[in-house]
């Protein structure tokens, strides 16, 4: 009996695999847009990031976009560190560079990374919103890249991430990152979209106020998740693009309880969306844990199945990376399938387990952190 559910879950998961891949070959590959460029805002909020920063602020110098359309707004969050004069001196060297302190703007309800934003968006003069992180590296063709396929009706663009991996840390991190996106990207390539992602993503302005921005959005935790919300809520286009012209490199995080952090706020603000994203998002997490666990109990009651198993996992995922890699170019991805392989299947049983312990999680910066309840 148990052998016999256990050759449906990983049927399932093989499955659910070819569905994803086949999803990743349906998003096409981005072309530089040429002709009719519409002006652009790009919004970055920082806090105590003078260790990163000046990576970032280095990328958007190399931007091919045209100046004269393009409008660069950074916004310092009550920094403790030397950011503020970092992000001051960048904007006197450039004019399509502006500089705002958060203490300029009145206090709303708003925390961490969406407060920032919501105060960058509210002096933006471009018809698209472009949203990155201050540890964020970008190609120089991003904008470009980004916009292609857009239409009148198109509301929001998404783009990948993969985090610079140097130390077992950063891979750790990278992992956490790149197994997700292909889930994501491949329901998008099926037009199953699901969700944003905070360092690469573009919201048209129009849109953005006529719903009244992220002070008028329902959310505690994740400001992506719920300007993505607000675009599908209100019928507007969802385009995810995929390829290393739109990829955005981020730095990793410094401690490993960062990395922990963060995936339970991915968690989390994935449950602030729709009834039927909630129920999706329960549904994979639910199946990632079965799966997990069956995979565990079968590699020791019946070894000799828990190695079939765990080839059909093995190939499933080296499919998944492949098809990841080939599409970003990036050829490092397909020699961390043996890693992701044991922290994948500990993930999944740790993760959903650890919010019946503790229910509130932190969203944790360079010296600071916000405690939701």
């Amino acid at each position: 009996m148990i052998l016999s559910i256990a050759w449906v879950v990983f049927s399932v998961y093989a499955l659910l695999g070819i569905f994803i891949i086949s999803g990743l070959i349906r998003i096409p590959r981005t072309k530089a847009i040429e002709k009719n460029l519409p002006t652009v805002s790009l919004l970055i909020s920082c806090r105590n990031e003078e260790e990163d920063v000046a990576d970032c602020l280095q990328s958007l110098t190399q931007l091919t976009y045209p100046k004269e359309k393009l409008q660069i707004i950074l916004i310092d969050d009550l920094s403790t560190d030397n950011t503020p004069k970092i992000l001051q001196d960048f904007a006197k060297a450039y004019d399509h560079v502006e500089f705002y302190s958060g203490d300029e703007f009145p206090e709303t309800h708003l925390e961490a990374k969406a407060r920032g934003i919501a105060r960058a968006a509210s002096k933006a003069k471009g018809e698209w919103l472009f949203i990155t992180d201050a540890d964020a590296i970008v190609p120089r063709n991003w904008i470009q890249h980004m916009l292609y396929r857009t239409t009148e009706n198109s509301g929001l663009i998404v783009g990948t991430t993969v985090t610079i991996n140097k130390t077992f840390l950063a891979t750790l991190e990278k992992i956490a990152g790149v197994f997700t996106i292909p889930v994501g990207w491949g329901l998008a390539g099926w037009g199953i979209p699901i969700n944003g992602l905070g360092p690469n993503m573009a919201i048209r302005r129009e849109f953005y106020e006529r719903h009244g921005g992220l002070e008028a959005a329902e959310f505690k935790i994740a400001e992506d998740h719920a300007l993505f919300g607000m675009m599908k809520k209100n019928g507007y286009g969802i385009l995810h693009h995929m390829d290393e012209n739109i990829q955005i490199k981020l730095k990793p995080v410094k401690k490993y309880s960062q990395i922990v952090s963060q995936q339970r706020r991915w968690i989390k603000g994935g449950f602030e969306g729709s009834l039927l994203e909630k129920i999706l998002i329960a549904s994979l997490l639910l199946f990632a844990m079965t799966f997990s666990l069956f995979f565990i109990f079968v590699i020791i009651a019946y070894p000799k199945y828990g190695l079939i198993f765990g080839a059909i996992k093995f190939v499933t995922d080296c499919a998944a990376y492949g098809m990841l890699s080939a599409k970003t170019r990036n050829k490092g991805l397909i020699w961390l399938i043996p890693l992701t392989f044991v922290y994948t299947i500990i993930s999944f049983i740790w993760l959903p387990i650890s919010f019946l312990f503790k229910r509130d999680i932190a969203w944790m910066g360079d010296g600071y952190k916000v405690e939701y309840k």
